[in-house]
């Protein structure tokens, strides 16, 4: 199948589409198609907080260097349901999703980036920004269970929603709550938990012992208190659900495990290793316990499947995230475990290395797909996949049109054990995670991005990216200082694929005498290529001036920092008026002498060039010298993005006898 093109989503437009699917958007239930004789279903799984750190089948690539044996040190949990299905599976060493549980439940469902769908951390009240909820107005998704209605399939979810906000007594504008799972996701049947289980709503007592489930199908809804262990009751739906459903069907099963609340040890007939229930609980026992609990659950859901739908099911297994620094941390400190000196290095890093970063620890996942039309099971794979890449590798396995999505389709893996990491269609995995939700396609919304890219004849690089934003410091003290960008740069593997840094302890210099930086100058600009649909853009507006004409800010040169040849150009100005270029951080649009104002201080500050004037064609002109000694422009950096304008005096035209020209985004490259 053909690699999916990247596409920007816009409002101002219809979905790039065909028109089979144009009508599902927006819209539930089934297309009038008729399933085939031999009828594919598909079962998703995600698992909540779990990289491969924790799984023995990813033992070669789990980077515990000095520990003798990780089994006999109990770092991996007893997970023989996992253990089989990595027998008759696709295990997949390269898998990546987002640092966050909503984030990567979006891309799921929508199969782009963050970038584009908006959820840049997890949905919580006071990490909205401009969007409130997955699926808010303003920006458009064609959802996984729109997709596979286009194909005749019923599509079910069981488990953790995690993708809108409650509110007990919701007003007509306000957050969706429950709905918000069937008018976004467009799911035809609902058995589901809102979000994590110590988060609103819970009732008293909450955990996976006392939780909210909402059952919403066939236009019924209903959400009562249960108290059957939670990942039991979800296995345990999802099995009535695919053993009595019309085929073809999508079952979406996203648990709750192995997130906190953890307080509450399962049941103890489900965990595998009775030590994890003896003694002082702590974060570590009761983590590997509720890991052990759900592996038995898997078991019982497989092992319970009517075998002739068993047949006709394509099964993925995914984490949704790596796992917790908190788990380590406990392994080390409360178990007194040996994790070698390579985790030990990371655990006492000060920066965070595991889940809410963009590190590898964060990001590299457990994949598993098995089942029907998986060719040569039993095998690794090592090519790069993408979180969002489940949606149109779903879309090819049941011959529909994935419409406009980042994904790279890997089922030419799943049918050919020959397509490997150089030839297959993804040579690069960008992640992206920003403070505040919102469709955010500029770097100064962002946190941290990172892109892993295969460099032919080299081997795999990875750029980490940090943005500092004002605030930060009051949650991240490790980050960068407002209006500054930092990069790290690391060898992953060598063109032999040979594990060089893994868990990037060992960044590389990228300064212009490196030997690496023509490969950093590669890295970086697949980076700036996937995140920014333009380096250079305009916005914001500008008003007619004494000269008929509404005076407009550009550029020439480049935006390469090396080169240092950017000069700010304004045109439409008065003739003969003095005037000035300022910058900053931010985009504004607030009404401003008899323009507007463009340009956004914040904590970063606003700065100015020196005074100049417009010449008799109502001109300017500003070097931008950014690496003279002398010059206010030293923050500009590889990465940073900043905003320029231009104030100028008009006397003629009365008022506030000056006005501004529109603003000018400019995002600097190596």
């Amino acid at each position: 199948m053909k690699p999916h093109r990247f596409f920007r989503f816009v409002t101002t437009a219809p979905l790039l589409c065909t028109p089979a699917l144009a009508f599902q958007v927006g819209v539930g239930g089934s297309a009038e198609i008729t399933p085939g004789e031999n009828p594919t279903n598909i079962v998703l799984i995600l698992i909540d907080d779990v990289g491969t750190d924790l799984l023995g089948i990813y033992d070669s690539v789990n980077p515990y260097s000095g520990v003798d044996d990780p089994f006999e040190s109990d770092i991996y949990v007893e997970a023989p349901t996992i253990d089989s299905i990595a027998e008759k599976a696709v295990k997949f060493n390269n898998a990546y999703a987002t640092p966050v549980c909503s984030s990567t439940r979006a891309s799921i469902l929508t199969g782009v980036r963050t970038t584009r769908h908006g959820i840049g951390k997890i949905i919580r009240e006071d990490l909205v920004g401009d969007l409130v909820e997955f699926g808010d107005p303003g920006f458009e998704h064609f959802t996984l269970a729109e997709m596979v209605h286009t194909r005749g399939l019923q599509a079910a979810i069981f488990g953790k929603w995690h993708l809108s906000l409650f509110d007990e007594d919701p007003s007509p504008n306000g957050p969706l709550g429950w709905s918000g799972i069937r008018e976004r996701g467009h799911w035809d049947e609902i058995r589901c938990t809102f979000g994590n289980l110590d988060m609103p709503p819970f009732p008293e007592g909450g955990g996976y012992y006392s939780y909210y489930q909402h059952i919403d199908t066939n236009g019924m809804a209903r959400t009562s208190v249960l108290t059957d262990y939670a990942t039991t009751q979800q296995f345990s739906d999802a099995l009535e659900y695919c053993n009595t459903a019309q085929e073809p069907f999508l079952a979406y099963v996203s648990t709750n495990a192995c997130h906190p609340p953890l307080g509450e040890l399962p049941p103890r007939n489900l965990v595998n290793t009775p030590e994890h229930l003896r003694g002082t609980p702590n974060y570590h026992k009761n983590f590997s316990a509720t890991l052990e609990a759900l592996d038995t659950e898997l078991g019982n859901f497989l092992d319970g499947l009517n075998p002739e739908r068993r047949e006709n099911t394509v099964f993925i297994l995914m984490g949704d995230n790596g796992t917790d620094e908190q788990l380590f941390n406990s392994m080390i400190n409360e178990s007194g475990l040996d994790l070698g000196a390579t985790y030990q290095a990371l655990v006492e890093d000060p920066q965070l290395r595991f889940k809410h970063s963009v590190y590898e620890g964060a990001l590299r996942v457990p994949l598993l797909v098995w089942g029907k039309g998986v060719e040569n099971p039993g095998r690794t794979s090592d090519v790069l996949v993408s979180v969002t890449d489940l949606f149109p590798t779903i879309a090819d396995l049941l011959d529909a049109d994935p419409g406009v999505v980042d994904g790279y389709s890997f089922e030419p893996v799943l049918q050919d054990e020959r397509v490997g990491l150089w030839n297959h269609a993804r040579q690069s995995v960008v992640v992206d995670f920003f403070f505040e939700n919102g469709v955010a396609e500029d770097a100064t919304d962002m946190r941290q991005a990172c892109c892993l890219l295969n460099v032919p004849d080299q081997g795999q690089f990875k750029l980490v990216r940090k943005f500092g934003l004002p605030g930060w410091s009051n949650e991240l003290d490790y980050m960068p200082p407002p209006g500054i960008v930092w990069d790290e740069f690391f060898q992953i593997s060598d063109s032999q694929g040979v594990l060089i840094d893994p868990r990037e302890l060992s960044p590389l210099a990228t300064d212009v005498n490196s030997p690496y930086r023509d490969t950093y100058v590669l890295v970086s600009d697949a980076l700036d290529e996937a995140l920014y649909p333009a380096l250079v853009r305009n916005y914001c507006e500008s008003f007619p001036n004494s000269s008929g004409r509404a005076a407009t800010i550009g550029m020439e040169g480049t935006t390469s920092v090396d080169t240092n040849d950017l000069v700010l150009k304004g045109s439409g100005v008065p003739p003969n008026t003095p005037a000035f270029f300022f910058y900053s951080w931010y985009e504004s649009a607030e009404p401003f002498v008899n323009g507007l104002l463009c340009v956004e201080s914040l904590d970063v500050g606003l700065y100015r060039f020196n005074l100049t004037f417009s010449n008799e064609n109502g001109e300017l002109e500003q070097v931008v010298d950014h690496a003279s000694s002398n010059s206010m422009m030293s923050d500009i950096s590889v990465g940073s993005t900043w905003k320029f304008q231009a104030w100028y005096r008009d006397v003629s035209a009365g008022g506030a006898m000056s006005n501004t020209t529109n603003g000018l985004s400019v995002h600097f490259t190596p």
